[in-house]
């Protein structure tokens, strides 16, 4: 499959979801996010990295999280997209939606960059990645990492891990994840198959792989216990084997707060990245 491929698939998902009884009031109806950051330079990369979280925010197509308005000013290329059924989207246009996804990390002339900061530039999780040289901006690494989300690449409300307050409202809503789970973890293994990444790292806790497709793939878990802490944790890495029979390996941390490894701390994210990056040198990650 080719990306241009998965990318329509993507939308056709996107317009069954938004159009589902049991989905509709919960998707951001703007466009989903296949990806995050430069495609076409990623796959030039001399190491492939990827991010993953669970699914988008909807803050991606707002000013302010409680703007009532969204918009698609983070992928300006894509507004020329709105309102047209995925059955209605030529090849040109599928082109256009994968640049918008491409521009995201890149600087806005009008208003300078616009990605979602308060995520994307946590100097903890760039401390890991520097040694490798690798970065979601140009300016900041000669290879350049991806963003994807595993369970869906619909930006919700309430967002994947923040269930509503409302006891009934909470109940649809997990029968809403299971409906979006089911389409969204195999377009992302789609996706993984033609990234092909060298190294994958989650923002989720492990616990989040249960009852999954990943439960038989995923490799022997190992520790990389996390020194000198108020609240010790614990890193994950794994492995699990493409259909190409590439290795992926896999970061995961034991209970991710929020933000990406916030709970490293600078000086312990930038010692993991350096001593990740010479074990993945040597071959000792298998």
């Amino acid at each position: 499959m080719t990306i241009q491929e998965l990318a329509k698939k993507c939308r056709n998902d996107f317009d069954e979801l938004r159009n589902n009884e049991a989905t509709e009031k919960f998707v951001v109806d703007t466009m989903p996010i296949l990806y995050f950051g430069d495609y076409e330079t990623y796959m030039k990369s001399d190491i492939k990295i990827v991010t993953a979280a669970l699914n988008p925010s909807d803050i991606e197509f707002k000013h302010k999280k409680d703007d009532a308005e969204t918009g698609f000013f983070r992928f300006e290329k894509a507004a020329a997209l709105k309102g047209k059924a995925a059955g209605e989207l030529s090849a040109k246009d599928i082109q256009t939606y994968l640049e918008s996804l491409n521009d995201y990390f890149k600087p806005k002339p009008e208003n300078g960059r616009t990605d979602y900061a308060d995520w994307f530039r946590l100097e903890p999780r760039n401390l890991f990645l520097k040694p490798f040289d690798s970065s979601y901006y140009e300016d900041l690494g000669k290879n350049r990492v991806l963003h994807t989300d595993i369970m869906t690449t619909i930006a919700t409300i309430p967002t994947w891990s923040h269930k509503p307050k409302d006891k009934a409202l909470r109940k649809e809503f997990k029968k809403a994840q299971c409906i979006f789970k089911e389409k969204g973890i195999d377009l992302w293994m789609e996706l993984i198959e033609i990234l092909q990444p060298d190294i994958i790292i989650f923002s989720v806790g492990k616990n989040c792989f249960k009852n999954t497709v990943f439960d038989g793939r995923f490799k022997k878990y190992k520790e990389y216990p996390v020194p000198e802490r108020k609240n010790p944790k614990t890193m994950y890495y794994t492995g699990f084997d493409l259909e190409s029979g590439k290795t992926v390996y896999v970061f995961l941390e034991d209970r991710p707060l929020f933000k990406p490894f916030q709970q490293l701390g600078k000086e312990f994210a930038s010692k993991f990245g350096n001593d990740i990056y010479r074990d993945y040198k040597k071959g000792a990650l298998k």
